[in-house]
């Protein structure tokens, strides 16, 4: 799956706030083979844990986040390029 693919998948996913476990499922399977570890919390954040192997490393955090906003202004933007894709 592309990039195009993978961003069209999570955006046509239902997941208003309040209600994105469809999207934090989506995203989790994605994750899955890039990560050792990978769960859903009871609010829905995606974690993908990477082990380095050594004991005691320290632990790096990543965050993302996409606002309904943001998801709006990227469908009005890149919306042409859907019908593209077969």
């Amino acid at each position: 799956m592309n990039l195009a693919e993978m961003i069209k998948k999570l955006t046509c996913a239902y997941g208003v706030s309040g209600d994105e476990f469809r999207v934090s499922r989506i995203a989790a399977e994605m994750m899955e083979p890039y990560f050792d570890r990978v769960d859903i919390d009871d609010f829905g954040n995606v974690l993908g844990r990477k082990d380095c192997g050594i004991p005691g490393a320290k632990t790096l955090l990543l965050d993302a986040h996409i606002s309904p906003e943001l998801l709006t202004q990227l469908l009005e933007i890149y919306h042409p390029c859907w019908v593209l894709l077969p």
